[in-house]
């Protein structure tokens, strides 16, 4: 009769930790998705960012490089960016016959898509809840 009050509170350990690890494991979730809709929300605004500054970078006296923005405007729904397209931003970066604006448009640019080629990697497996602390 003695083991009784023991195994009460075994139960009542075992209860609170798989409570715990539950309330962690909910938390782990919710940070997962907030961090994917904040992913989300920077990719579109370093795409609209790019898009913006390439209608400041067309020129028609350079033929070549509009070429390169216009099919990299054309292709703007995909993360994937051209090494042609990143060999003409930095072109035009050390270009020292453009404006300041125009190289800086450049470098805004280059930044923008390299920004939104980026693919951080979310490891979804759930962890132990010992693993929290």
């Amino acid at each position: 009769m003695n083991n009784i009050p023991i195994l009460s509170i075994i139960f009542s350990v075992l209860a609170i930790l798989l409570g715990l690890y539950w309330k962690l494991s909910e938390k782990a979730v919710s940070n997962e998705s907030r961090l994917s809709t904040m992913e989300t929300k920077l990719n579109l605004f370093w795409k609209i960012v790019e898009q913006n500054v390439l209608t400041v970078l067309h020129h028609p006296d350079r033929e070549e490089i509009d070429r390169v923005i216009d099919s990299r405007m054309a292709s703007m729904h995909s993360s994937e960016v051209g090494s042609d397209y990143i060999k003409s931003l930095k072109m035009l970066i050390t270009n020292n016959h453009l404006t300041p604006g125009e190289r800086v448009a450049a470098s805004v640019a280059l930044a923008a898509a390299t920004a939104s080629s980026h693919k951080p990697e979310i490891n979804h497996e759930s962890k132990p809840f010992w693993k929290f602390w």
